[in-house]
């Protein structure tokens, strides 16, 4: 059987066409492998750029930060050191004036246990004037009994003292002193006559003027 000649392609043709396009295709799909390597790799490399880039600007913006907060803790450590200093001035102040007011308090304690102590003495004085005055007490007590007791001997004066008349039968009577009250019994007149104890001393007699007994 012999082989003729056709415008059809032969067995060998086609499969060198097959080959050729399967080898082309395959470079193909190696190059679009290569340029999706390529393109992966630039945008990963482009990625951690960006994320250097935006790590070093964050970075960057947080020093930043942190300058600001530390310079700010430090004004306030600052404010703090003052107020700490201000406040131990204070204490120094109110330690000396303690200790001013405790010097003071000393000395009042001295001046009072000294006052106390005259005030000791003071209270035995005034002990024993008391002592002295319930003593003259007694003695002006006795005085007085003994100067009642005198008086009632003496002259006393008499606010009405004379003589009564009787306008019925015209009697005229001698006017007694009441020995109680010291008085005249009959007040119709009126004199300076005084009332004393008779010479006997037992019973009350008028005196004229201021004629002694």
């Amino acid at each position: 059987m012999s082989i003729t000649r056709s415008n059809n392609p032969s067995l060998a043709q086609f499969y060198f066409c097959k080959q050729t396009r399967k080898t082309s295709m395959m470079k193909v799909v190696l190059v679009l492998v290569l340029v999706a390597i390529i393109v992966v790799a630039d945008a990963h490399k482009k990625g951690n750029k960006g994320k250097k880039k935006c790590a070093k600007k964050c970075s960057k913006v947080a020093r930043e930060q942190y300058r600001v907060e530390i310079e700010t803790l430090q004004g306030q450590l600052d404010a703090a050191d003052a107020e700490i200093s201000n406040l131990e001035s204070e204490f120094a102040g109110y330690q000396a004036g303690i200790e001013t007011l405790e010097g003071e308090v000393n000395l009042a304690d001295t001046e009072i246990s000294n006052l106390e102590s005259e005030l000791a003495g003071h209270m035995a004085t005034i002990d024993e004037l008391n002592a002295n005055l319930a003593t003259a007490q007694d003695s002006v007590s006795a005085n007085d009994a003994e100067i009642a007791e005198l008086t009632a001997k003496t002259l006393q004066p008499c606010h009405i003292c004379g003589e009564s008349l009787d306008t019925v039968t015209g009697e005229v009577t001698k006017i007694d002193c009441n020995e109680d009250t010291l008085k005249c019994l009959d007040t119709t007149t009126a004199s300076d006559n005084q009332c004393r104890l008779d010479a006997t001393e037992t019973k009350w007699e008028i005196v004229n003027g201021l004629v002694s007994a």
